[in-house]
């Protein structure tokens, strides 16, 4: 029944890991046939594959050079079955792993979905250029090279018959000085408009991710205020036609007054139907952006603006936030106007600078975001608090003292799933009763700083190998965890959403939000992170007597860092 049923094959499949499949294909010509095309349906180049890891996602990984290659020589007929195609890291010898993509891409003829985050792309425009059906694209991922060709006006394929592109999701970036400019010009950003209208569709496009070259601001930008800024966003008139909307993520940029809340001022958009329109959205990021602002009141900085011209965001579920301002901080200001228990995923990086302006003490800047953070404790899934202390253009990171952290706590998150930020770990030891009660559903715990633990050292020849690290505070989550019990669904579970649709099968979008509280205390916690050491939770049955084990892991730290912050 199971081959004649293409659709219950499918459904067993969906089960299976890579290998299973493989060997499953070797049984029948008939079982070949019908797992070839799920095996062909999504590819991944990982050299970092571990076959042993359940948190990669159900694709076809390749993780050498020679099995690329032999995967680029397959017939056409089985390239045409490829649906997506992800690279996430190279083989370091594969140098010229670009030009062979390139002359594979044409026989992708069914291509929807291209991330390329573990590759430089120098050769972009070539790229483009190679793939048949362009309309038929719905995603692309791609990092530019520093050096790349951003000619793209010039060098696209023009041909009539060729469809254009279609995305729904384009993710773009470092958009760089070109090579032979000192300094951002109004040629380069028009590149970047260039590549938004040629690549998005003002009523299919979904989700924006744009990535700018660093650049450092000058003290032309602090003296004449918006000037030069204004000619850095060049490409706002293409995000105006995006009616659809909904993800936007903005990273390394300088801004003054962020002209996404009116545009341009001046004459180059004053129409009110050409104002740029974020009220639909539903995920935004603004990640390292440095504000260069010369006016004189926090409540007029771009973050304040851009909420007050967008209705205060009423649909947006997930926000992260890391912005360097140069007035006090407004951040606070932005959250305020956000609806209490709107959010399901928040990351936070509060920077705080004693030479700014209107400088407040750094104790009451924490509570105010603490405070903030309570107003969305009901309906968060995800959250992650950092804390920067700038200071003669450096910075160091700042831990939640045991009085702020019982702050944190004084109020119930019955849905987080995970948690980064940081402390002492001693703090959560002492008052663990307290915190499993706080998140009775907590699944990920990431403890961030090397400040956070106290080192033992000399555990070399004891204990030799790569978990050294791992075991000189591995004592730290076995007593975080000891007297907890586990419910019988977390027993054996695994990771329950570590299937998924991203890079490593992450499977927090779309997610209901349930408003049911958790009554009981058991312990949920699957996977903890003390600093840089990463461990899972696990239980093991011997008879009749259960042994909970803190297991280190060095594989998936990746996939666990999606887990706990807010990406796109």
């Amino acid at each position: 029944m199971l081959l004649e049923q293409p659709e219950i094959f499918n459904i067993v499949a969906s089960n299976l890991n890579q290998i299973d499949l493989l060997n499953l294909s070797l049984v029948s010509y008939r079982f070949h046939t019908l797992s070839t095309p799920i095996l062909f349906h999504s590819i991944t180049v990982d050299s970092k594959y571990s076959r042993f890891d359940k948190e990669f996602k159900r694709t076809t990984y390749i993780s050498k050079k020679k099995q690329i290659l032999f995967f680029f020589k397959q017939d056409p007929s089985k390239l045409q079955l490829v649906h997506e195609f992800t690279v996430n890291h190279l083989p370091s010898e594969f140098i010229d792993f670009e030009k062979k993509l390139c002359d594979a891409l044409p026989l992708f003829i069914n291509l929807q979905v291209l991330k390329l985050d573990g590759l430089e792309v120098y050769r972009f425009n070539d790229l483009l250029n190679s793939i048949t059906n362009p309309g038929l694209l719905q995603v692309l991922n791609v990092k530019l090279n520093r050096l790349s060709d951003f000619n793209i006006l010039n060098s696209l394929n023009k041909d009539p018959n060729r469809s254009k592109f279609k995305l729904k999701s384009l993710n773009i970036g470092p958009i760089s000085n070109s090579p032979s400019s000192s300094s951002m010009t109004l040629v380069d950003e028009l590149t970047l408009s260039g590549y938004l209208g040629n690549l998005t569709d003002p009523e299919l496009t979904q989700e924006l991710r744009i990535v700018k070259g660093r650049r450092k601001v000058q003290l032309t930008d602090l003296v004449n205020g918006a000037a030069p800024i204004d000619d850095y966003l060049d490409w706002i008139p293409e995000l105006v036609k995006m009616k659809s909307l909904t993800k936007l993520s903005l990273s390394d940029f300088n801004m003054d007054h962020l002209s996404l809340c009116s545009a341009y001022r001046g004459n180059v958009i004053a129409d009110d139907d050409k104002v740029v329109d974020l009220s639909q959205l539903q995920f935004l990021e603004l990640d390292n952006i440095n504000e260069v602002n010369s006016r004189k009141e926090p409540i007029d900085t771009f973050l304040v603006n851009l909420i007050n011209h967008n209705d205060g965001f009423p649909k947006l579920k997930k926000l992260k936030i890391n912005v360097r301002q140069a007035l006090a901080d407004s951040i606070v200001l932005f959250l305020h106007h956000l609806r209490p228990n709107q959010l399901i995923e928040l990351s936070l990086t509060m920077r705080y600078n004693p030479m700014k302006v209107a400088t407040i003490q750094l104790e009451l800047v924490t509570a105010m975001y603490i405070f903030m953070i309570r107003g969305q404790a009901e309906s968060l899934q995800l959250l992650s608090f950092e804390i920067l202390y700038e200071k003669n253009l450096g910075s160091s990171s700042i831990l939640l003292t045991a009085d702020e952290v019982k702050s944190l706590m004084s109020v119930k998150y019955p849905n987080l799933e995970s948690l980064r930020f940081e402390t002492k770990f001693s703090h959560l030891i002492s008052m663990k009763d307290q915190f499993f009660g706080c998140f009775p559903k907590l699944q990920r715990l990431w403890v961030l700083n090397s400040d956070s633990v106290t080192r033992h050292w000399g555990l070399g020849n004891e204990h030799p190998g790569i978990f050294d690290d791992w075991l000189s505070i591995q004592h730290l989550p076995e007593q975080l965890i000891s007297g907890e019990h586990r419910t019988t669904a977390d027993k054996d579970g695994g990771d329950s959403d570590a299937i998924g649709e991203n890079q490593y099968g992450k499977e927090r979008d779309d997610k209901e939000i349930n408003g049911s509280g958790h009554t009981n205390s058991s312990l949920s916690l699957k996977y903890i992170k003390v600093d840089k050491c990463l461990f899972e939770v696990k239980e093991t049955t011997i008879a009749t007597t259960s042994k909970t084990e803190v297991v280190p892991r060095d594989t998936i730290d990746e996939w666990f860092n999606e887990m706990t912050n807010v990406t796109f």
